[in-house]
């Protein structure tokens, strides 16, 4: 990751570095810091989502850092995180960027052998977002099988160590999806949501990627940053299925931790849905596409249900029923069946993600 390809990056951290010596300093109210603030403007203007939330949780540790004892909060990830971004402005040889390198080392001591590998490891990844490959439409076979045998036996150490050695032969999007999906297991979600976050940027009408990164989203608990995405390509994507996997998505948000949707959320799924062509949909041989379509029309038919229009709820079941065999066409007013049916069919859609990536398609 360098300046160059992310300046807008580089030079919001610079001036947030500004800002927060002047803020430590006592003179986070005047006329210098509120100009610094004003300048800093254009560059958040300029950034992508995933950048912000890097800059978000930068901004926040910064002031954790003024004191040893709230330091301690910070895991061994996320500080390596925040010193990349410090190394990206090159203000890292700063008396932030010494109290980082002591969280690091304070963490490292009480680390595990295999946790310290992990820990360096990921900081060679993470020096690499931002450095492009070219879209390619098919990996060598050899890298492929190699992938694909390591991912089929859960060895997401081993999956990330082939992709470190083959880097230059798997695309940028390809290569940041498949590591977030190797540290997502490994129990890293943090580190998991910044390179499905890199890859989404690339690529924000890909379908498996938009999954990955807002679910990504919803499991860290920023569920609000993961509706607002959802929202805007519900709305936009020029992919239809894309919108329909942002509706499903949103009403997998205003479900979140137990939550009721509201009957505005409700109507707005339902709206989304309806907006896209069933024709389309109904020819699309994909099991991933399919998966999605299903899924989200089983969203429309529980949003339909729980506003009592049940004549729709049958119809947009009946239509997730075309697409997927083992969804019952019969409605059910519970709604306890087609909680488990959009279950099933999110677990379905989940299952066909990794196939979509060339890495992982070999025979």
């Amino acid at each position: 990751m360098s300046e160059e390809e992310r300046p807008y990056l580089a030079n919001y951290v610079r001036m947030l570095f500004e800002l927060h010596r002047l803020v430590e300093a006592g003179k986070g109210e005047t006329s210098e810091a509120d100009g610094l603030r004003d300048q800093m403007d254009l560059p958040w203007t300029r950034m992508t989502s995933p950048e912000i939330r890097l800059v978000d949780s930068l901004a926040a540790d910064l002031y954790l850092l003024d004191t040893d004892e709230a330091a301690h909060e910070l895991t061994q990830s996320r500080a390596l995180m925040d010193l990349h971004l410090l190394e990206l402005a090159g203000v890292d040889e700063s008396a932030e960027g010494e109290r980082l390198r002591g969280v690091l080392e304070r963490n490292w001591l009480k680390s595990d052998d295999q946790t310290r590998d992990l820990m360096g490891n990921l900081s060679a990844d993470l020096r690499l977002i931002g450095t492009k490959q070219p879209q390619l439409n098919e990996v060598s076979e050899k890298v492929g099988h190699a992938v694909k045998a390591a991912v089929c036996d859960a060895q997401w150490i081993e999956t990330l160590s082939i992709l470190r050695k083959h880097e230059n032969e798997v695309s940028s999007a390809e290569l940041a999806a498949l590591r977030g999906i190797c540290w997502a297991n490994l129990g890293y979600g943090d580190i998991a949501a910044v390179f499905f976050g890199y890859a989404f940027q690339q690529l924000p009408e890909n379908v498996a990627l938009v999954r990955l990164y807002l679910r990504s989203l919803i499991q860290l608990g920023d569920v609000a940053e993961a509706k607002h995405h959802a929202s805007f390509l519900a709305h936009s994507a020029a992919n239809p299925f894309v919108r329909l996997l942002a509706a499903d998505l949103l009403l997998e948000c205003a479900s979140e931790a137990g939550a009721t949707p509201s009957t505005e959320d409700l109507r707005q799924v339902i709206e989304y849905v309806d907006r896209v062509s069933a024709d389309t949909v109904m020819k699309e041989t994909d099991p991933l596409l399919r998966a999605v379509a299903s899924a989200a029309y089983l969203s429309a038919a529980f949003s339909n249900e729980a506003i009592n229009d049940h004549a729709a709820a049958e119809q947009a079941r009946r239509k997730a029923a075309v697409l997927n065999h083992n969804v019952e066409a019969e409605p059910n007013r519970s709604g306890m069946n087609l909680v488990t049916a959009l279950r099933r069919q999110r677990d379905a859609m989940d299952s066909n993600l990794l196939a979509t990536f060339p890495a992982l398609a070999c025979h």
